[in-house]
């Protein structure tokens, strides 16, 4: 996996349920980035107000087949991110090694999903 430079996040590797995703040149701007659109087997992840400020990320919303999920108070904490892993409706979304800048993000805390039965 390629280092971050001049403000870029080169690639993300994302596993969901066993597939692997390569989400390239993630533009880390001054203070947040605002939208991205990923492709997880031609649907479509969509990352909104990620805001890395050397401090907490307030919400990241993930839309994947017309669900969300709401991650709520990830810290920054030192260098970077090992492994994220996230529960959806029973699928796990594995997040390996995303570096931005000097700061490490790990959960607090995040909300889960709420089936409407």
């Amino acid at each position: 996996m390629r280092k971050l430079r001049g403000g870029e996040i080169d690639i993300i590797m994302l596993k969901v349920c066993g597939k692997e995703i390569d989400n390239i040149m993630m533009q880390v701007h001054s203070s947040d980035i605002d939208s991205h659109m990923l492709k997880v087997c031609g649907n479509e992840i969509n990352i909104l107000m990620l805001k890395v400020r050397g401090g907490p990320i307030d919400i990241i919303q993930l839309k994947e087949c017309g669900s969300e999920i709401d991650i709520v108070l990830l810290k920054v904490l030192s260098n970077e991110i090992d492994i994220i892993m996230l529960k959806e409706t029973g699928n796990e979304i594995g997040i390996t090694l995303l570096k931005v800048r000097s700061s490490e993000i790990g959960i607090i805390r995040k909300s889960r999903l709420k089936k409407t039965i």
